[in-house]
């Protein structure tokens, strides 16, 4: 499955939403590729 990216200024507005919707963001990461590859570790069995 091909993953698009997120518009990095969205990000922001869904944080507030969620904040506003009761979740407490604790910790976020932005997931980067580089040439095409992924420059993070995928979860197991993907």
């Amino acid at each position: 499955m091909m993953k698009q990216p997120t518009n990095r200024s969205t990000i922001p507005h869904l944080m507030i939403a969620l904040q506003n919707a009761g979740f407490e963001i604790i910790k976020t990461e932005n997931l980067y590729t580089f040439d095409g590859e992924a420059g993070y570790s995928m979860g197991q069995g993907e």
